[in-house]
């Protein structure tokens, strides 16, 4: 699934005309679900589980 688009992580990061491409997707993406919904879990498997949950509700 694509998790990055639901919680709005893109593949780049830094200023427009010097960005640099994300290298550990993972840990934005936990970064971004906290933000967003407020859950945490240092397992991508369970966030990417409660996201899947999240994008089912909807």
């Amino acid at each position: 699934m694509r998790f990055k688009k639901f919680v709005n992580v893109t593949g780049w990061v830094g200023q427009k005309g010097i960005k640099k491409h994300l290298t550990n997707k993972k840990n934005a993406v936990k970064k971004a679900c906290f933000e967003h919904f407020g859950f945490e879990d240092n397992s991508d498997n369970m966030v990417d589980a409660y996201l899947t949950d999240r994008i089912a509700q909807e």
